[in-house]
């Protein structure tokens, strides 16, 4: 179980988290939403002790983060694995030495390493991707070989920081799904920070929303969604104006004012049952 207690990280004098407190369970799958630059990943590097904070707990366990120093420090983060956005794989190396990597690190035997690296290659479904290199990998392919790599040293928690937002759709769903057979399966307690709230919707139950630095709500996904907070509002009406920006969202329309077009492009002798849906930029 992760215990965060007011916990506050200033940079100087700009304050980046502010008084944050929360509670993630054990064997459940933890998001992190808000926008870009309101602290995700910093609040992800302070459960791990990749960052120090100002003030404040984070208690993993019992153990005090705060308290760790030297190799205890380095041990406690071998019970955290990381994935990352831009995969972070080493190009030199093939997906056999990317997984293996972090237990040659701590110097386990070459068989011991050679059994894990095989079953977490079949458990993320690169068997056949071993000795390649990371160059001749798709990115779900990356990302599952960076998920491999983030399970070898048998992490109770894994911390993942934007894992999808570098992959298509259909890859994004293949991850998620992944991400939520590893919980069930081997009971490992998720966190993930994103943006986007078709992941926190399809495999989080709880949330936090960060605004500036704090919590502004936090609760089961199904609450949350439920009850409509300002917070997801403020952060669904900034999504949706990216979305608007990029020139990708499609306007929802209305069954009555769908017919009125069809009667229009009929009445201009335009065939749209045979047309391409078109995007309607807003």
């Amino acid at each position: 179980m992760i215990t965060v207690k007011n916990l506050t990280k200033k940079y100087k004098d700009l304050t980046v988290l502010n008084n944050i407190s929360l509670e993630i369970d054990d064997g459940e799958i933890y998001g992190i939403v808000g926008v870009s630059g309101v602290g995700k990943s910093t609040l992800l590097g302070c459960l791990n002790g990749l960052e120090t904070y100002s003030q404040g707990t984070v208690c993993v366990d019992g153990t005090y983060v705060e308290k760790l120093k030297g190799r205890e420090l380095r041990e406690f983060r071998k019970n955290m694995g990381m994935i990352f956005q831009s995969f972070s794989l080493i190009g030199r190396k093939t997906v056999y030495q990317n997984i293996a990597f972090p237990m040659e690190c701590w110097g386990y035997q070459r068989t011991e390493i050679d059994r894990r690296v095989r079953e977490l290659a079949g458990l993320v479904g690169i068997e056949d991707k071993l000795p390649e290199r990371p160059d001749n990998l798709s990115g779900g392919q990356k990302q599952r070989v960076a998920i491999a790599r983030a399970l070898m040293l048998e992490p109770k928690y894994i911390l993942c920081d934007e894992c999808t937002s570098a992959l298509d759709p259909r890859t994004t769903n293949s991850i998620l799904n992944l991400l939520r057979d590893i919980c069930e399966k081997l009971g490992i307690t998720i966190i993930l920070v994103t943006h986007e709230m078709s992941v926190i919707k399809r495999i989080c139950q709880k949330i936090a929303i960060l605004e500036d630095g704090r919590i502004a709500e936090s609760g089961s996904v199904r609450q949350i969604f439920s009850e409509q907070p300002e917070a997801l509002l403020n952060l669904t009406g900034e999504e949706r104006r990216q979305e608007i920006l990029s020139g990708s969202c499609l306007l929802e329309v209305k069954e009555t004012d769908l017919k009125k077009i069809q009667m229009l492009m009929q009445e201009n002798n335009l065939d749209y049952r045979e047309r391409k849906k078109e995007e309607i930029i807003c």
